[in-house]
């Protein structure tokens, strides 16, 4: 305060006679020691209170960003282990599949190429030998069946094996003789003949198949069944199958049962058992 009032009054003796005064920098205008403002700015005193803030809708980010949910979904539940059973049941499932499918593949191929077909069979004659009307014994009758079967294959070949059986019946209900078929080979588009040698029951014959032979010039047909069972194997080129079951039933009608009786109708079936 004092240098100030110095300053105003050597200028204004300057003004009037006195000689320059020295300059001075701005370093030595100094104020007093109690009135040299402090360095350090003071804080500004906390004001609590609720302020508003306004944005923009448009600068609204929502967070996490839509690309970064599922990653941040999947950080927060970790995913758990697979069981390794259920690896190995997949596995085993896909390779069952795998079979599954190369064996209808190879099916539909083996049929288109093949086209297999059943054999066909026909009975040709039906008549009885030893009956009891001729010896005083009354042996059990003897029935001879001629039967031919029919391959329609042309790549496919049957093998008749030992083991099949043999029935007839009268009246598709009472059996009345058994035996058993031969054994024989059957190539590809061919047809063979073979005979059925079988045992009549001690019943002995019916009371029709007895009138039949006593006259032959009888109008009375004799409704006969025979039912094969004959086990087969069959061979396409150097494929052979296993043994399998062939069930051959034939329902027929015979003008009589003597020697030179003939079929009046017929009627056979065939079905193919693995």
């Amino acid at each position: 305060m004092h240098k100030l009032l110095l300053f105003s009054s050597y200028t204004c003796s300057t003004s009037i006679s006195s000689p320059p005064l020295p300059h001075l920098s701005m370093a030595e205008w100094v104020l007093p020691p109690d009135d040299k403002p402090d360095s350090s700015p003071e804080p500004a005193p906390h004001r609590s209170g609720t302020y508003v803030v306004q944005v923009p809708k448009d600068q609204i980010y929502r967070f996490p960003p839509p690309e970064n949910a599922v990653l941040a979904e999947r950080y927060r539940i970790p995913i758990r282990s697979k069981n390794p059973c259920c690896h190995c049941l997949s596995w085993l499932f896909g390779v069952i599949g795998v079979l599954i499918f190369l064996l209808v593949v190879s099916g539909a191929i083996f049929y288109i190429v093949v086209n297999p077909r059943l054999p066909r069979y026909q009975i040709h004659h039906v008549h009885v030998k030893n009956t009891p009307t001729l010896h005083k014994h009354h042996p059990k009758p003897e029935y001879q069946i001629t039967i031919t079967s029919e391959n329609p294959n042309a790549r496919m070949d049957f093998s008749y094996l030992k083991g099949g059986s043999a029935t007839l019946s009268y009246k598709h209900q009472q059996h009345i003789a058994k035996g058993k078929p031969p054994k024989f080979d059957q190539g590809y588009r061919d047809s063979t003949e073979f005979q059925l040698a079988l045992t009549g029951s001690d019943v002995g014959l019916p009371h029709d198949v007895e009138k039949s032979l006593k006259n032959e010039q009888s109008k009375i047909h004799i409704p006969l069944s025979l039912s094969l069972d004959l086990p087969v194997r069959i061979k396409v080129s150097a494929l052979r199958s296993w043994n399998m079951n062939m069930a051959v039933r034939c329902d027929m009608v015979a003008s009589s049962l003597a020697k030179d009786a003939h079929i009046v109708s017929q009627m056979c079936q065939s079905k193919l058992k693995p």
